[in-house]
């Protein structure tokens, strides 16, 4: 399974964007995997990374794109 990142789709509309979810929280996604969806960390923690999987039906929905007044 094909691992896309920033780098090898660099003009994916979803790999590398920043997206707030349904709590608030900001995450920045970094991959994709065909078989698990998308892998995001969380961009508004202090020093701690967490990093979960997001599916592809959750974009546009419980996580959508962030913008300057988010």
């Amino acid at each position: 399974m094909p691992l896309y990142t920033p780098s090898t789709h660099p003009q994916d509309s979803i790999i590398g964007c920043t997206f707030k979810s349904w709590e608030g929280l900001h995450y920045t996604c970094d991959s994709y995997e065909d078989t698990l969806g998308y892998w995001m960390f969380r961009t508004d923690e202090n020093g701690i990374l967490v990093r979960r999987n997001v599916s592809k039906r959750a974009i546009g929905s419980s996580f959508r794109r962030a913008t300057n007044e988010n």
